[in-house]
């Protein structure tokens, strides 16, 4: 298109007008040198320092709030002494969640009932339609007894640490005067040439004593550390600790294959410790190995003491009343290992029915057997003892 039919356009009828208020208005809004940067600073230090200006604003905005905590000896507003107050919460049993309301008073726990909005504290009264809730069991009711220690710690946890510490030194201090029981950081991870020479220069430490025992069996230097374990158990003969003296003394005999003084050392162990799980289950297996039933049924019943929800104790406390003829402890044990989901049902079925046999049990018996025959309907020995059970009966008929 021509300059000649070309058309102006205007924003407004003022710039049309173009009247000297207009343009005095246009010489306001847009100065002479608004564009241009102030004298002495180019266009990228004013960018600089603009964005500079606004990291810090975003700096000065990430600041926290200083708040006080204070303890509970400044009463909060709601809080009124004596006053009992309900919480929800729960508690574990037997691998299930049980939900409850906790009564407080003063902060302290003093009643715990079952939750009298959840369905699992509800129940049916006697006439079956209106339901009970919020019931609870003896276990509920206790649960307020973990839930509150009158006996707990009163001070600082760090010095509790401290005193028990300097208790114990002073016990085992009393038990073994000829051991030197100082505890020494550059003597960990030390190699066997620097365990021994750090025993030469401290011959009466535990530390290093154990350090260099338990490294000298690891090299297979077994008369070297039952020699240096030896003199141990002579200074300290009452060691219970599960992987102290008398436990190293018993992995020495057991690579040595000295059966018997493992059993020594290890049935010593046994005595001093009520807790010494591995203990309890090595001495049932070399009892076993030996034919001592009496041992293993005394290492089973002190392994299912410390931990009853392990098969192996219940397995070998099971092999030791079978060889010693006691049918009704068999069959408890068995019992307890249908528990645990065994590997062949049907055998601990036909067991327990063997065993209810011998004590005259036989309604039990044939239960059993029967329960057998449905995990091993071609179990020959279980169909031979379902006969035995049930001709008796048909030659009275």
């Amino acid at each position: 298109m021509s300059d000649a039919n070309s058309k102006n356009m205007y924003r407004s009828l003022e710039e049309l007008e173009d009247s000297p208020e207009f343009k005095d208005f246009l010489n306001r809004e847009f100065p002479t040198g608004a564009e241009d940067a102030p004298d002495g600073v180019t266009r990228r230090r004013w960018i600089q320092l603009m964005g500079a200006s606004a990291v810090l604003a975003g700096v000065s905005g990430c600041r926290f709030d200083n708040k006080k905590i204070t303890p509970l000896s400044f009463r909060p507003e709601d809080r009124v002494p004596g006053e009992t107050r309900t919480f929800a919460t729960t508690i574990e049993w037997a691998g299930n969640v049980r939900p409850l309301f906790v009564t407080s008073y003063d902060g302290r726990p003093i009643k715990a009932d079952g939750s009298a909005i959840h369905p699992l504290t509800t129940a049916k009264t006697a006439d079956g339609h209106n339901p009970a809730r919020g019931v609870s069991d003896s276990v509920t009711q206790a649960c307020v007894l973990d839930l509150y220690d009158p006996d707990r710690s009163r001070g600082c946890l760090e010095k509790v640490d401290r005193d028990f510490a300097e208790h114990a030194r002073k016990t085992v201090q009393r038990i073994a005067p000829e051991v030197d029981w100082t505890h020494h950081k550059e003597a960990e991870g030390q190699s066997l040439a620097q365990a021994k020479a750090w025993l030469n220069d401290h011959p009466a430490n535990y530390q290093a004593m154990t350090n260099y025992a338990r490294l000298a069996i690891a090299a297979e230097e077994f008369e070297a550390a039952e020699e240096v374990l030896l003199q141990l158990q002579e200074m300290h003969p009452e060691d219970r600790d599960a992987s102290g003296t008398l436990a190293l003394l018993g992995r020495v005999y057991r690579q040595t294959g000295q059966t018997e003084k493992e059993v020594a050392v290890l049935s010593q162990l046994a005595r001093l410790n009520d807790r010494a799980l591995e203990v309890y289950a090595r001495l049932a297996s070399l009892h076993a190995s030996t034919g001592n039933w009496d041992g293993v049924y005394e290492a089973s019943r002190r392994f299912l003491a410390v931990q009853p929800m392990l098969p192996f104790g219940h397995e070998q406390i099971g092999l030791a009343a079978e060889q010693l003829d006691r049918p009704a402890d068999l069959a408890l044990s068995l019992s307890a290992l249908l528990e645990m989901d065994p590997v062949d049902p049907a055998e601990v079925h036909y067991r327990i029915a063997k065993a209810r046999q011998e004590t005259g049990e036989k309604d039990i018996a044939r239960r059993q057997v029967l329960m057998a025959l449905e995990y091993a309907p071609r179990y020959r020995e279980a169909q031979r003892l379902l006969l035995n059970l049930v001709q008796p009966e048909r030659n009275g008929d």
